[in-house]
C-alpha cells in the first residue's frame, strides 16, 4: 500500500518492506530500522514540532530523555528523576483491556486507561490514556490508525496489513494480506509473518518463560 486514501498518506518503503516516509499537507513520519527489521527510531512532526521516539530494547526514548521502560506487567514511566509503574490487564489475545497504577502514599488504585475493540482491532476508547501498546500488545502508530507488528504494519479498520506476507508462499490458500487467518479470536500473529493457535503460541511462550 502505497496511498491510504483515508488518512490521505503517502507511504514510501525500504528494501525490507518496512514504512520509511510517510507524508501528506501537516504531516511527516521517518523510521528507521537495523538490518533484520528491528525499529529504532521515528521522527514526526503531527503534533505541530518534530518528536524524536528511540526504541532500545523496551526502553522508549523521546528526544535523549526515556519515556518509559516496558515490563512484563506493563511498564515503568519516568515521571521527573522517579517512576511510577503502571500496570495492564490483558484478554486472551494479549489485547491491553486496562492500564492502572497504584498512589504510593495511600496505596489504593487509580485506573487510567480502558480500552475495548473489535474483533480485528479497531480500537473503541472507554478511558483514553497514554498507553500505545494496546491490541495483541502492539504498538498503535495513531496517525495512521495502524499497529506495529514487527514484519509489517496492520490496519485493523479494513482488517488487512499494508504489504504482503514475508511467508506467503508458506500458506497458498490465504491471502497475503489476511490477518489471522480471518479468524482473530483463535488465531495470533506474533510479529506479522505467521498465524498461531492462541492456545500454542501463549504455551509456547510459557515454556520460554519458565526454561
Amino acid at each position: 500500500m502505497t496511498t491510504d486514501g483515508r488518512n490521505n498518506v503517502t507511504i514510501a518503503y525500504n528494501m525490507l518492506s518496512l514504512p520509511q516516509t510517510v507524508s501528506k499537507t501537516g504531516l511527516s513520519i521517518t523510521y528507521v530500522y537495523n538490518s533484520d527489521g528491528t525499529k529504532l527510531n521515528k521522527t514526526t512532526n503531527a503534533t505541530g514540532t518534530a518528536v524524536n521516539t528511540h526504541y532500545v530494547d523496551g526502553i522508549q526514548y523521546t528526544g535523549s530523555s526515556i519515556d518509559f521502560i516496558q515490563t512484563e506487567e506493563g511498564l515503568a514511566r519516568r515521571n521527573g528523576s522517579s517512576y511510577s509503574y503502571e500496570y495492564n490487564l490483558t484478554n486472551h489475545l494479549g489485547n491491553v483491556r486496562l492500564t492502572f497504577n497504584e498512589n504510593p502514599t495511600t496505596h489504593a488504585l487509580a485506573v487510567l486507561q480502558k480500552d475495548d475493540y473489535f474483533a480485528f482491532g479497531k480500537r473503541s476508547a472507554v478511558l483514553a490514556g497514554p498507553n500505545k501498546y494496546l491490541y495483541n500488545g502492539k504498538e498503535v502508530q495513531e496517525e495512521l490508525e495502524t499497529y506495529d507488528y514487527g514484519a509489517r504494519f496492520y490496519d485493523p479498520v479494513v482488517a488487512r496489513w499494508n504489504v504482503i506476507d514475508p511467508l506467503a508462499e508458506k500458506m497458498r490458500r490465504w491471502s497475503p494480506y489476511s490477518y489471522a487467518f480471518d479468524n482473530p479470536i483463535r488465531y495470533i500473529d506474533k510479529d506479522g509473518m505467521v498465524p498461531l493457535p492462541v492456545e500454542k503460541f501463549f504455551k509456547g511462550l510459557a515454556h520460554r518463560i519458565d526454561s
